[in-house]
C-alpha cells in the first residue's frame, strides 16, 4: 500500500525534514521539499509473518534543527494475503460439494469457479490432471471471482470406476502480495449396472457386446422397454446386470460360479476389478447370470 504524507511551516525559507520511527522490512519512504513545505510517500510491503496491528509515526522538523512537528501515525492491521476459495457445480449429477455421479456416456458439465476477496487481484483456474474423456477446459469470466466451464463424459470401459480431477486457483502475484493457490479434486462415480445407448446401438448388439442373449438383457428393463428396440432410444440409459453385495468368503470366481457367468464377464462390467482382486465384504459390484443355466434357487 501507498501512503501521502505532508508537512507545512510558517518559513518558506527553511527546508523540512521527515523522521519516522520503526516501519519494519518491506517499506520505502522519500520526500521533496522547499518553499516550508514537505510531500512524502510511504510504500508497505510487509513480508509474512508481520500480520497483525502495527503503527509508523513521523514527525517533520527544519532540517538542521531538533523540534519536531507533533507525530502522525499511521494505524494498520496486516492480515496475510487470503489463498483462493474453489468451489465445483454441476447441479444435475452432484452428489456432495466435491461428488458427483453419473453413467458413462452422459457429459458432465462443471463449473469450477476460483474467487479472492480482494476485488484488484486476478484468479487463474487451471486443470491439474488430466482424466480419460474429459473434453474440454474453457474459460467462462476472469477477475477476483474467475470461473471455466470442464466438461467429462465418462467412456463405457470406465463403469464401475471412481474418478478423479483435480483443479487448482491461483491468484495474481505482485509487489503488494504473495502468489496463494488452493487446489481441490473432483470426485467422479460412474454408475454400475447402466449404460448410456449409442446411436445405431440395439438391444441386439448390446447383448452381443455383454455376451449374453436379447432375452436376458431386456429382462433386466422390461421396466422401461415396454417393446424391444422399439422403445429403445439414443441416450437412455440401460441396466446391463444387477448390483451384488459381497458377503463373507465371497471371491470372483465363486460369484462367477454361482451366477453362472465368468470371471472375464464380471470384469467386464466392473472396470475397477481385475482378476486378482479381493473383494471387500459389502462392497457392491455388477453381475449379469444366464437365466438358463443358473442353480440360484
Amino acid at each position: 500500500n501507498t501512503f501521502l504524507i505532508g508537512g507545512a511551516s510558517n518559513s518558506t525559507t527553511s527546508d523540512l525534514t521527515i523522521v519516522s520511527g520503526f516501519r519494519g522490512p518491506g517499506s520505502t519512504l522519500s520526500f521533496t521539499s522547499g518553499n516550508g513545505s514537505l510531500a512524502a510517500t510511504l510504500s508497505v510491503s510487509p513480508p509474512l509473518g508481520y500480520e497483525g496491528w502495527t503503527a509508523m509515526c513521523f514527525s517533520v522538523m527544519f532540517r538542521g534543527q531538533y523540534n519536531a512537528s507533533t507525530q502522525g501515525c499511521i494505524n494498520m492491521n496486516i492480515s496475510a494475503d487470503a489463498k483462493p476459495i474453489i468451489s465445483a457445480t454441476a447441479p444435475d449429477f452432484q452428489v456432495s460439494a466435491v461428488g458427483f455421479r453419473l453413467r458413462e456416456g452422459q457429459e458432465l458439465r462443471a463449473i469450477i469457479n476460483g474467487f479472492k476477496p480482494a476485488e484488484e487481484d486476478n484468479v487463474t483456474v487451471f486443470l491439474r490432471s488430466e482424466l480419460d474423456g474429459a473434453n474440454s477446459f474453457v474459460p467462462i469470466t476472469s477477475g477476483n471471482n474467475a470461473s471455466s466451464l470442464f466438461t467429462y463424459t465418462p467412456p463405457r470401459a470406465e463403469s464401475g470406476m471412481t474418478q478423479q480431477a483435480c483443479f487448482a486457483a491461483r491468484g495474481s502475484q505482485g509487489a503488494l502480495r504473495v502468489q496463494e493457490e488452493a487446489v481441490t479434486c473432483l470426485s467422479v462415480e460412474i454408475e454400475r449396472c447402466v449404460w448410456t445407448v449409442k446411436e445405431g446401438e440395439s438391444l441386439l448388439t448390446l447383448a452381443q457386446d455383454l455376451g449374453m442373449s436379447w432375452l436376458q438383457l431386456w429382462n433386466y428393463n422390461k421396466g422401461l422397454l415396454q417393446q424391444p428396440d422399439k422403445d429403445l432410444k439414443t441416450g437412455d440409459g440401460i441396466k446391463v446386470g444387477q448390483p451384488y453385495q459381497v458377503q463373507m468368503g465371497d471371491s470372483l470366481y465363486n460369484i462367477a460360479e454361482r451366477f453362472s457367468t465368468t470371471v472375464a464377464r464380471l470384469v467386464a462390467l466392473n472396470a475397477d476389478l481385475k482378476a486378482s482382486t479381493d473383494l471387500a465384504l459389502g462392497q457392491r459390484i455388477c453381475v449379469s447370470f444366464d437365466s438358463c443355466a443358473s442353480n440360484i434357487v
